[in-house]
């Protein structure tokens, strides 16, 4: 105590402590960072990580668990084969929960001592291990799922799901291995395990399941709980449907869609290895995931059956490749297009299975639903696999498309089939490992036989934006001059198509946007308009400025009983409506309305059809004075759509109703085939409504008169961005259809 009286003694000890207390605050402040999951924070971690585990491999794993879901609890073993790839190597890292706790580890036999940081432990053998030399190693562990891992677990009393990322059991994310694995689960729980598993009964009311997984697997996702399951077989492959509670609407269309999908997929890049493939629909999945062993787990949403819903399902099941068969670098610094290699490859299968099953037209429709590329923020090259675990569901989809659009440019650049070939042939020399973006590159280029580096150096190497338009066109009767511009900095690597439309041709010619961004053309027929890159073969950030003339892209129209129509359009295709154009029944007059901002909400005709109201950032009217704010709100104003209770009795519920003005009269609606029909209160069977193309919008523009706007497509350019857009007045009585003029061109 009488230290503690001198000066000399106390400056000391500050001295001694700050660095110690500096030190503590760091490592908690680390600790926070990491459990609130910031980007920095698991960056260093995973830095640590990537350089612990070079210089080994996992042969083989086995674990033995018990889950008690009642009280979110684990308790295993995890006995590991591991092989050492480097001289004297003393040291062993794997990936393991933070929740779960290390009780005992040995390496062939012997105690070794165990640190860890995060998500990574770290075995210290009691000896030096040499090349190519395996070590038997056991880990027991036991606690609770920590939510801080790469990916979130769940546990309840009717079902757990350990994701193969949430890291249940020691793994790498590097080795392929060989797998088995035994659970032991409470009594009246499913394992969701491959057919070769078997069951027996276990002490106090439980269950002990077994299996080994027929092939080696880089992570496995565990999944038991009171299902229910359905089985289809789908040629080589079994599907199989877990749900909880009642069952998955809709599980027929699920199984069949995984069965086209793996078939598909199987016949493009060969087989996976799996004789089963299970998909798991649970109420507790936070998006879709593949688990690595063959199981998809999704959200409990009813997957729909258009192009989407097979695209979805197919994207999962590509990861039997895509990361099941090849992965991309986990941890390295230099991930070499990781992502790509999973996320995208998986995603450009997808679109790839949907081409083969559905056929070209409904591919192609499905790819200009596709939101537009946007500017390039990070090389491709540079986005690690670790990034797309840890990015938003934004991010990711936009990572996906991004990586798709590049594939796509490699099969134009390679050949469709030389492209497949190369697929196949770079799953087959890379099988079980991890592999890299420039192997892919090389088994393309053997496969097409030329050079593809440079042309595709720009896609995995640069940032910015790809944006080519056309500047100008000059025609006479049988020739065109077209001239490009690039407002994007990403230059392109190949040809360009040009689609020069006329009146009932389409010519396709190609242009070089780099060597010769002016070239003329001879042409057979007058031209009404010219389109660049028609079939969205390359990623264009603007599709609105690939269009000549430039034109709006109708959407819908709302209707007055005045006989007034307004269509909102856009000025870019998927854009946001930000253009009006409107126009009476005697197509006397059209004004076109050029919004600074989106529109908000619908237009809204005034009763007596003379004004009209919409929103932007702020209200407004437009009347035939023109156009001016408004404080709103608009008394008595209602959309022309009727309620229900007010319909006549139809043989099925109608869907996009639009009402006659005067009750009792005339209804229009479309029907479930996507047919617009006209009917009354009369007992009378509805009629169709026909014009020359496809209705999108319609509405009443008097008592006994039916607006329409269609498109219409043609065999050549089966995409609606390239229709051509109607209006018709159709009379009720008589079904007969009058096309108005209707002028789109941008100003």
């Amino acid at each position: 105590m009488a230290l503690l009286r001198h000066r000399w003694f106390k400056a000391i000890l500050v001295i001694l402590l700050a660095p110690a207390f500096g030190l503590a605050g760091t490592y908690g402040a680390f600790r926070w960072a990491l459990n609130a999951r910031k980007p920095w924070a698991i960056k260093a971690a995973t830095s640590v990580i990537d350089r612990a585990l070079p210089g080994q491999r996992i042969d083989s794993t086995s674990v033995w668990i018990d889950l008690e879901p009642q009280h979110e609890r684990l308790k295993a073993r995890a006995s590991l084969t591991v092989r050492s790839l480097e001289e004297g190597r003393r040291t062993f890292t794997f990936l393991l929960n933070p929740g779960l706790r290390v009780t005992r580890a040995t390496i062939d036999g012997q105690p070794a001592r165990t640190s860890r940081i995060w998500c990574a432990i770290t075995l210290r053998s009691p000896r030096a291990v040499e090349p190519d030399q395996d070590i038997a190693i056991e880990i027991d562990y036991e606690g609770s799922m920590n939510r801080n891992a790469f990916m979130e677990s769940w546990m309840t009393p009717d079902e757990a799901v350990l994701p193969m990322l949430s890291c249940w059991y020691p793994l790498d994310l590097k080795s392929f291995s060989e797998f088995t694995c035994g659970v032991t689960v409470p009594d009246g729980f499913d394992v969701i395990a491959p057919e070769n598993a078997t069951s027996t009964p276990a002490e106090h009311g439980a269950r002990h399941v077994a299996w080994q997984e027929p092939r080696p697997l880089l992570g496995a996702t565990l999944a038991a709980g009171r299902f229910r399951r359905e089985d289809h077989v789908h040629g080589n492959i079994r599907c199989r449907a877990y749900s909880p509670g009642q069952g998955v609407p809709g599980s027929e269309r699920l199984l069949n869609l995984m069965g086209e999908a793996h078939n598909t997929l199987s016949a493009f890049y060969g087989p996976d290895g799996f004789s089963s493939l299970s998909v798991l629909v649970s109420p507790h999945a936070a998006r879709p995931f593949h688990g690595g062993n063959a199981l998809l787990v999704l959200p409990a949403e009813e997957i729909p059956n258009t192009p989407d819903g097979l695209v979805h399902v197919a994207r999962l099941v590509a990861r039997n490749w895509w990361g099941g068969t090849v992965s991309g670098r986990w941890f390295t610094p230099r991930p070499e297009a990781g992502a790509w290699l999973v996320e995208g490859m998986a995603e450009y299968s997808a679109w790839r299975t949907l081409r083969e099953r559905r056929g070209r037209n409904a591919y192609l429709r499905f790819i200009e639903a596709q939101r537009p590329a946007s500017r390039v923020t990070q090389p491709l090259r540079d986005i690690s696999l670790l990034q797309t675990v840890l990015a938003d569901a934004s991010t990711l989809n936009n990572l996906r498309l991004h990586g798709a659009r590049v594939a796509l440019v490699m099969e134009e650049l390679a050949g469709r089939d030389a492209f497949t070939a190369a697929c196949r042939n770079f799953l087959d020399v890379n099988r079980q490992s991890t592999a890299h973006y420039a192997s892919f590159v090389q088994e393309a280029e053997l496969a097409a036989q030329r050079q593809l580096g440079e042309d595709l150096r720009i896609w995995f190497e640069l940032t910015g934006t790809f944006d080519y338009a056309i500047d100008d066109v000059r025609f006479t009767a049988d020739q065109a001059s077209v001239t490009l511009s690039s407002p994007g900095n990403l230059p392109a690597t190949m040809p360009m198509d040009l689609a020069f439309v006329g009146e009932n041709n389409v010519d396709f010619r190609h242009i070089d946007p780099v060597a010769a961004p002016q070239a003329e053309f001879t042409l057979d027929f007058p031209i009404k308009r010219v389109i660049l890159d028609p079939f969205f073969k390359l990623p264009d950030a603007n599709r609105g400025d690939n269009v000549w003339p430039r034109s709006w892209w109708p959407e819908s129209l709302t209707t007055a009983a005045s006989g007034k129509v307004c269509i909102s359009a856009r000025s870019e295709w998927l854009g946001q409506t930000d253009t009006l154009v409107i126009t009476g029944k005697d197509a006397q007059s059209i004004e076109q309305i050029r919004l600074t901002m989106p529109l908000t909400h619908p237009p809204i005709w005034s009763p007596d059809g003379a004004r009209l109201a919409f929103a932007t950032d702020r209200p407004y009217i437009w009347s035939e004075a023109g156009l001016a704010e408004s404080p709103g709100p608009y008394p008595g104003w209602q959309p022309s759509l009727t309620p229900r209770e007010h319909l006549p009795e139809l043989p099925y519920e109608p869907r996009g109703l639009s009402a006659a003005p005067k009750p009792g009269r005339h209804m229009a609606w479309r029907d479930p085939s996507g047919q617009v029909r006209i009917g009354d209160n009369a007992p009378s069977v509805p009629r169709h409504v026909r014009v020359d193309g496809e209705i999108l919008s319609f509405g009443w523009v008097g008592a006994d008169t039916l607006a329409c706007l269609s498109a219409k497509t043609r065999p050549e350019l089966p995409m609606r961005c390239h229709a051509e857009y109607a209006l018709w007045l159709v009379h009720a009585g008589t079904l007969e259809a009058e096309r108005l003029p209707l002028t789109l061109s941008a100003r």
